[in-house]
């Protein structure tokens, strides 16, 4: 049998091409933004279907869905049209820790806008004050347990489902005083 030797430079260009042609998976893929449809996102926001923010959405919120950072904890609280959101968690040598400061818009009836209005300290978890983002929610009332709340977030506007962060919380239950 006789071997075929492929020049080098001919190997280097397969190698290329296979690289530059191939396309990465959704989830791995360069994100995709359409910019008039993110001008509009923000426009209706501006002309927010909830001023004064959702009732059933006020109050404070737990993460509990997955995740690979050790030791994550989110915890939302809702105020009005305001949030506050503490987030923290990763390794011992590269542990993050901070709070964002914000306010939500509705823009449809199962789509909010997240405004970042100051990030503490900035770029905590790639967050920084001024950052806006979409997020779809999905309801989960509960007659056992709390209720629980799924974010889709869109953080970098790529709108296709495949691109949007899980994030599943549940509500932190409201403690009554005690009586003496």
């Amino acid at each position: 049998m006789k071997r075929r030797l492929i020049p080098t430079a001919m190997l280097w260009g397969m190698m290329f091409s296979s690289l530059v042609l191939a396309t990465p998976p959704g989830k791995y893929s360069p994100p995709q933004v359409d910019r008039k449809v993110q001008q509009e996102i923000r426009n209706k926001a501006n002309k927010s279907l909830c001023p004064k923010g959702l009732s059933w959405l006020q109050g404070t919120w737990r993460f509990v869905g997955p995740t690979r950072v050790i030791g994550f904890s989110d915890v939302l609280t809702f105020t009005g049209s305001r949030y506050v959101e503490e987030i923290a968690g990763g390794p011992p040598h590269r542990h993050e820790a901070g709070e964002l400061l914000g306010q939500y818009s509705c823009v449809s009836e199962n789509r909010l806008l997240l405004r970042i209005d100051k990030a503490i300290p900035e770029g905590v978890f790639g967050n920084r004050s001024g950052d806006d983002y979409p997020c779809d929610w999905r309801r989960q009332p509960s007659k056992e347990g709390p209720e629980r709340l799924v974010f889709i977030c869109y953080v970098e506007w790529d709108l296709r489902e495949v691109k949007g962060l899980d994030l599943e919380f549940e509500r932190v239950p409201v403690e009554s005083p005690k009586k003496r």
